[in-house]
């Protein structure tokens, strides 16, 4: 498990119910860089995003986290993106990254990039022509550069302007 993902923010025990979601749901992708044994990144991608947050809420202990946990703001303003209603209905039928991480020891050494092609090698075997990312929009957010290197353009904002929606035409 990787403890840095905004998941995270909800404890362990969640973050291992999301993970174990994401791998079984019919409506997700979920992929893992490995070295050996050792997990160095993975990603989800959501072939259903805007309905990803009922399922979360129907297939995952979020609710009882969400209750039964103190958390802190970062974990009360995810829950809260999280149970928001998609503000991007045009792009409904666009899959999206809904999360991507590599385990800071791990850093800088192409693994993330090597995430986002796998990801787009499965979308094209799917005949799905482009996908989305929403990243928060924010200045020091580095999230924004790397997709924009690997060739997403900005293709809207949501939530009051707080998350860029970047796309990606894929061959």
């Amino acid at each position: 498990m990787l403890p840095d993902s905004r998941l995270s923010l909800f404890g362990r025990s969640y973050l291992a119910s999301s993970y174990r979601y994401f791998a079984c749901s019919p409506h997700e992708l979920a992929f893992v860089a490995r070295d050996g044994d050792q997990i160095l990144g993975g990603g989800f991608v959501s072939l259903a995003p805007d309905s990803l947050s009922r399922r979360l809420l129907t297939h995952t202990p979020l609710l009882c986290h969400l209750a039964l946990r103190p958390i802190g703001r970062g974990a009360r303003q995810l829950a809260a993106d999280l149970l928001a209603p998609a503000a991007a209905p045009a792009a409904s039928d666009e899959p999206e990254l809904v999360a991507i991480f590599v385990a800071s020891e791990s850093r800088g050494r192409g693994i993330g990039e090597a995430i986002c092609r796998e990801v787009e090698r499965e979308l094209g075997r799917r005949q799905i022509k482009s996908y989305r990312v929403r990243t928060e929009r924010d200045p020091a957010n580095r999230a924004i550069a790397f997709y924009r290197r690997l060739g997403f353009i900005e293709s809207g904002a949501e939530a009051r302007g707080r998350f860029l929606v970047l796309s990606k035409s894929l061959p």
